[in-house]
This record gives C-alpha cells, sequence and structure tokens, in this order.
C-alpha cells in the first residue's frame, strides 16, 4: 500500500522493490453470491489442463505472491472461497470440462510471510469462515472435503515459539475442529542443506502442533525443495545430489511419528523444477531430482513394510539415523519385496542389507537411476500442460542400469546381501 493509498485499476498488480501491501474490498456484498461477478476461465483452462494428463487436484484457497494481502472484509472474502470451491466442484457457474472433487483444500498460503500483510485478528477470521464456507457447500453438495491449512513458511517453529504471533495464535483462535490438516512449507539451505536439518524440523513442528492439541493432526509439507527461488541457482538442481536428497527426503517423510499425510514438492520458480526446457524445443529436459521419484513411484503400488536403520549396533528408523543410506521397503503385487535405497553422500558406501521372513530368493535384482545432469525426452502438450509421451518415458527408463546380486541365506526365513552405492546413488532392489 503507497502513502498515500493508490486505487488499483486493474486486478493485476505488478509491484517494484518490496511486497506490496494490497487491501481487498467489495464494494457490494450483497452481489457476491452472483455469478456474473466472477470470471472461472484461468482456472479452468488450469483445471482442465491437470484434468487431461491424469492429475488429482489440491485446491489452495490463496492468492498470488503481490496481492491481496489485507482486508478487514472477511466475510466477503470468505464467500468468494467457497465460491470458488463451489465452482470446482460443479455447483456454481459449472463448468463440466473442469469439475473435480479436489483432493484436499488448503486455505491461505504463507500468512506468516508475505502473504498476509493485515491484522493477526482479521486473517483468523478469514480462515475460520472460509473453512465453514467449504463445509457448508460440501454438506449441501453432499461431497466430501478435507480441509486445513494455512501452508506456514518454514519459519512456523520460531513463530509458534513466539508468543502473541499470528503463528502462535493462531490454532488456539480459529480451533482444532477446522483443520483437517495443518500445512507448513520446508525449504533448505541449498548446497549445504542436510536431512537431519528436515528431521530436527518436522521433530520440532509434530512437538510444537502437539502441545496445540494437533498430535493427531496430519501434516502436510504444502511445499519443499532443496532450496527456494534463484538463492541456489539454476546449476545445483542439475547435480546429481538431487537425486539421492528427493529420495532420502521422501523416505524420511514417511516415518511413522511425523503422520505426514501429503508433500509436494515445488518449483516456485523455473530453476527449481524437475524439469527444464531453455531453447524452444517441445522435448524436455529430466533433471536429476526426478530420479528421486521415479524410484519413490516404484514402491507406490505396494504395502509399506517395517524396516530399520543400524549404525554401530544403534537400530532404529531412519530418523534416528538421517546420515546413513536412506531404505524404503514395500510388498509389491507378485508377494515380492522392493527397496528403495538412496546414499544422500558425496562418498561411495556399502551397505549390508538383512532380509527377514522371506523364501525362495537367491538373487537381487539391482536398479539404477542415471547420475548424469539432465535427459533430453519426448512429450505432447495438454492444453497448457506439457507431459512426457509414453516413447519419451521408455527412453528415459532405457538409462536406468540393471545388475544383479547374490543373497546369502541366513536361516529357514531369512537372507542378507550387501549393496555397493555410488555417491548420490538412488538404487531400487527387487527380491521377488
Amino acid at each position: 500500500m503507497t502513502q498515500p493509498p493508490t486505487p488499483l485499476t486493474t486486478c493485476v498488480n505488478t509491484p517494484n522493490g518490496a511486497a506490496p501491501r494490497v487491501a481487498w474490498t467489495v464494494r457490494d456484498p450483497a452481489l457476491v453470491d452472483t455469478t456474473a461477478r466472477y470470471d472461472f476461465s484461468a482456472m479452468d483452462t488450469q483445471v482442465a489442463s491437470v484434468l487431461a494428463v491424469g492429475a488429482r487436484i489440491y485446491l489452495r484457497l490463496g492468492e498470488s505472491f503481490n496481492g491481496p494481502n489485507d482486508s478487514g472484509d472477511v466475510a466477503s472474502w470468505a464467500a468468494v472461497a467457497g465460491n470458488v470451491y463451489r465452482h470446482l466442484i460443479g455447483g456454481f457457474a459449472a463448468n463440466a470440462a473442469a469439475t473435480a472433487d479436489p483432493e484436499y483444500v488448503e486455505v491461505h498460503n504463507e500468512p506468516d510471510g508475505m502473504f498476509w500483510n493485515g491484522d493477526d485478528a482479521d486473517f483468523y477470521a478469514l480462515f475460520g469462515q472460509s473453512v465453514d464456507h467449504v463445509r457448508a457447500h460440501a454438506a449441501t453438495a453432499m461431497h466430501p472435503v478435507r480441509i486445513g491449512g494455512p501452508g506456514f513458511t518454514r519459519n512456523v517453529l520460531r513463530g509458534m515459539a513466539t508468543p502473541g504471533s499470528l503463528t502462535q495464535g493462531f490454532v488456539g483462535t480459529v480451533g482444532p475442529s477446522r483443520l483437517g490438516f495443518y500445512s507448513a512449507h520446508y525449504y533448505g539451505d541449498c548446497a549445504v542443506t542436510t536431512l537431519p536439518q528436515l528431521r530436527d524440523w518436522l521433530r520440532t513442528l509434530r512437538g510444537q502442533l502437539a502441545l496445540q492439541g494437533l498430535a493427531d493432526t496430519p501434516l502436510h509439507i504444502s511445499e519443499w525443495n532443496i532450496g527456494l527461488g534463484q538463492a541456489c541457482g539454476d546449476a545445483i538442481f542439475d547435480t546429481p545430489r538431487l537425486a539421492s536428497f528427493v529420495a532420502s527426503a521422501l523416505v524420511l517423510m514417511h516415518e511413522d511419528a511425523f503422520a505426514i499425510e501429503a508433500a509436494h514438492y515445488y518449483a516456485g520458480t523455473t530453476v527449481m523444477s524437475l524439469f527444464k526446457v531453455d531453447d524452444g524445443n517441445p522435448a524436455i529436459d529430466i533433471r536429476p531430482g526426478a530420479w528421486g521419484f521415479w524410484g519413490f513411484h516404484e514402491l507406490a503400488a505396494g504395502t509399506r513394510l517395517a524396516s530399520e536403520t543400524c549404525a554401530q549396533s544403534q537400530c532404529g528408523n531412519f530418523g534416528d539415523h538421517p546420515d546413513a543410506p536412506a531404505v524404503l521397503a514395500a510388498r509389491v503385487a507378485g508377494g515380492g519385496l522392493r527397496l528403495l535405497v538412496a546414499n544422500d553422500s558425496a562418498s561411495a558406501r556399502s551397505l549390508a542389507v538383512q532380509v527377514r521372513n522371506i523364501e525362495a530368493v537367491t538373487t537381487a535384482r539391482v536398479r539404477t537411476a542415471p547420475s548424469q545432469a539432465t535427459r533430453r525426452v519426448e512429450t505432447r502438450v495438454s492444453g497448457q500442460t506439457v507431459a512426457v509421451t509414453d516413447a519419451g518415458a521408455a527412453a528415459a527408463l532405457a538409462a536406468v542400469t540393471e545388475t544383479t546380486l547374490p543373497v546369502r541365506r541366513e536361516g529357514e526365513r531369512s537372507l542378507a546381501f550387501d549393496l555397493a552405492l555410488a555417491p548420490y546413488a538412488v538404487v531400487v532392489v527387487d527380491l521377488m
């Protein structure tokens, strides 16, 4: 907000310099529920594009980085938020081509950052009333809804520990019953980011939530990445380490103690992306971080199994030993056992693997993700969404190397084998 205040003449604000303070209000609140006052064309295009490639919708009822980020007219704001949800599920200016039940609904985004510059009390009211509107519309339409928020920044730990802050007062004011999940964002410190730092952040946050009465409330890490924006530079996202960091972070976020229900690897600027286009070519480059998701995807349809990580005769969850190689295990179709293993270290390592309650296995098939910076693949365009073609996916997967290892029987229903891990390696092991 300039001094003196300057009315905006368009819906899109282009700030210069520091983040502006943009106040929002409705001239005639009686018209908030009038469909003719809304333009859903941009939203419909995006939703249709997402649905076209088989993805699901995670609806964030927030706003752009350049505002609006202040309002005393919280009743109108909440009503608009409810109508956006109602439109998506097909009940308000419906568009059949862009109708979906969102997987989750997140109200607002980083209110402890630059996305809210108003009074704390107004934000609490805005959040609570938005939740109430969405739930009421869902009930009327007989649609299921999981709603929560508000997507606090990584500084949520400091805010939660600061009496009088917006963050510290949030849960007690809006009420735990309005939070089907609690969401926050984690961005590391680029090249010096470590998995113990992420582990400690998650442990602290879960402890703080328990003190606020949310011990059993699912956690959403609705944005995460090794770093944020241009701070890391472009080159780090083409280094092999991104593959092992992504895979290891996914393993860590599966720790039961963290109760993480959803997590989104976020590329707020193009340098952070898993894919890269820099020459106008319709093909894209797969960057190393994508191979961390490849390894995880190989286990996604399976049933997770318990695993322990041991160091110096002390065994526990991966969260207890986050400097060790990360291991996630699952029972997959056909009854076989599959492991995702990642070595988030610049040094080669040897991992001794022991498996109990398994029979009739004599070899381990080891598939290793490629370690080069990028790999170009063929794509197709669906609306505004670029998707890898089947041929492009096959070409990329052809770069995965495969070897077999002998296993040792260590009892009637136990086996063991030694796995050599290159620096920053991501491997998938099949015991069939």
